[in-house]
């Protein structure tokens, strides 16, 4: 085992110096963004105005935060994660759990607290004493940060049907506190920031589908899904969720100004300080989510190819887009080139249960500590282009994708012995299949 102390970010962000070329619909034969920008481009069919308003939203993402009072960019802590969001995910992709020699921390955080609800969060967590619902282990000048985390990986050793070994990773978290007592009795779940891409679209299909698919993955046959109801801030209301590794955020805009207040500590329109202020208005937040909602999801690489055709039938045979399912329909969108849309993001939105070895034992809402949203695919194979040494699953346990699917259980419980019992040239076939995404 091995044992790292984390410096905890998580903020849907993106770095600077964004590419600007290709298409989000491109011809076959066009040219592909396949380098470490591939994440970075906004949706083709934007406008002049808004692609202003991305670029304007690109900027917020790149600004460093300070302490208060300061002319440009104020309101950093007291306690906060980061105080930039381009610190947290590199090139608008997953972050990293260990990091490379040298280059800095751990891109993890970790939730706390059990969900049971408060007055201006219904259903949501319960803050620890003195810390709050997430580890911050920064602390502006003069304060000392409440908490940190630190985590073991805990190596086991997993076998392929025909022998072939392959080695496991799980974290175990700690989090001590200040005074150097270790937490008790709080719920922990360590979480790896995740890709960016194609949020909007995901955002725009609409609440009656979601329930329509979860009514239909209830039909014989079927892996029976669920929505996350949830509460939205931006809506004041119990809605389905979409965002978050549980599904506990309804919409970009909420988890946007969730991460500003969480992450860098600035109080904002949905969480505003305890006199009502605020240190980012509300153009900083919808630019924000605006730059969000309007980066595309990559092109798919080399689709015509015999390997990730044979690639693609065993994802469908093995069972994968039972929960991954390929193609969805967006509905109405105030964003046109949001509205109306025919996309293959590899997710169905709904909650599944995974199993014991990805359980983290906390309820998020209505999602239980074995429950998790199913991740999109798109772009899942150029996630270690974008950003090498990331990790895959929700705490980024997972080093590569043969390792990720080993860990699925529970009703994924099939796909996942399926892969693990296939000859090796099937499953090489569905990994060229997964890289094509």
């Amino acid at each position: 085992m091995n044992r790292a102390r984390l410096a905890l970010v998580l903020l849907p962000l993106a770095a600077c110096g964004r590419s600007r070329g290709g298409e989000h619909g491109v011809a076959p034969n066009a040219l592909v963004n396949a380098s470490g920008t591939a994440f970075n481009e906004p949706l083709a069919a934007l406008s002049a105005d808004e692609l202003a308003r991305h670029q304007t939203g690109d900027d917020l993402f790149d600004a460093k935060f300070v302490t208060a009072p300061a002319k440009v960019n104020p309101g950093l802590g007291p306690f906060y994660n980061n105080n930039a969001c381009s610190a947290c995910h590199k090139n608008d992709g997953r972050g990293q759990p260990v990091m490379a020699p040298g280059t800095g921390h751990s891109q993890l955080v970790v939730k706390l607290g059990a969900a049971a609800g408060t007055p201006d969060d219904p259903g949501g967590a319960i803050p620890v004493e003195g810390i709050g619902i997430q580890v911050q282990d920064q602390a502006v000048f003069g304060q000392t940060a409440p908490s940190h985390a630190e985590v073991q990986w805990v190596e086991t050793p997993a076998q392929f049907a025909d022998g072939t070994t392959i080695s496991l990773r799980k974290p175990v978290v700690t989090v001590i506190r200040a005074d150097g007592g270790a937490v008790i009795d709080a719920q922990t779940s360590l979480r790896q920031p995740p890709p960016l891409v194609g949020l909007g679209l995901l955002e725009a299909v609409s609440d009656e589908q979601l329930r329509a698919a979860e009514a239909a993955s209830h039909d014989a046959g079927r892996i029976a899904g669920r929505v996350n109801e949830v509460w939205s801030r931006t809506l004041q209301a119990t809605v389905p969720g979409r965002f978050g590794r549980k599904a506990n955020k309804a919409s970009v805009r909420d988890q946007v100004a969730f991460a500003m207040k969480v992450e860098i500590g600035l109080d904002n329109p949905l969480f505003p300080g305890a006199d009502g202020s605020v240190e980012a208005d509300a153009s900083s937040l919808d630019a924000l989510s605006f730059y969000m909602k309007t980066l595309a999801p990559p092109e798919r690489r080399n689709p015509g190819h015999a390997d990730v055709q044979r690639g693609e039938a065993n994802f469908r045979r093995f069972g994968c887009g039972g929960c991954h399912v390929r193609d969805t329909v967006t509905g109405a969108s105030d964003v046109p080139a949001l509205a109306q849309q025919r996309i293959q993001p590899y997710t169905d939105l709904l909650l599944h249960e995974m199993g014991e070895g990805l359980a983290d034992g906390r309820p998020d809402y209505q999602a239980t500590g074995g429950e998790w949203r199913t991740a999109a695919l798109w772009g899942v194979g150029l996630a270690q282009t974008v950003l090498p040494y990331s990790g895959y699953l929700h705490d980024g346990r997972a080093r590569s994708l043969p390792e990720a699917i080993l860990w699925h259980g529970g009703q994924a419980a099939g796909p996942r012995e399926a892969f693990r019992q296939a000859p090796a040239g099937e499953r090489a076939d569905l990994l060229q299949f997964l890289g094509s995404l």
